[in-house]
């Protein structure tokens, strides 16, 4: 899972070129995954829906996504460049990444 993760902070590292904007692109979609299991949870089992969660709670599962992606996820590949090793395999995985981002943003619009 983690090397997921890895793909796509260096998919988004080609992208924006930047180091911390790219490992925020990952940690957000982590925390929209978070909120779309937490809405899951709300609307099967509570009858509820997301939009009650106060807004300290929202803002706790972001930054936690965060240290998590940065240490967790990315701490082993933060700050290197595999660009050099593996550019192609890196072109070729771009429909993985724009398949999970519509995912998470689809799930997650599905779920408020």
């Amino acid at each position: 899972m983690a090397k997921f993760f890895a793909l796509m902070y260096y998919r988004f590292k080609m992208l924006l070129k930047d180091d911390f904007s790219a490992m925020a692109v990952v940690a957000y979609l982590l925390s929209l995954n978070v909120f779309t299991i937490i809405g899951c949870y709300k609307c099967v089992f509570q009858h509820s829906h997301l939009s009650k969660l106060p807004l300290f709670y929202a803002l706790i599962i972001m930054l936690v996504a965060g240290v998590f992606t940065r240490f967790v996820l990315l701490g082993k590949v933060w700050g290197k460049n595999i660009f050099k090793e593996r550019p192609q395999r890196l072109r070729n995985e771009k429909w993985m990444t724009f398949i999970y981002v519509v995912a998470s943003f689809g799930l997650m619009i599905g779920f408020i």
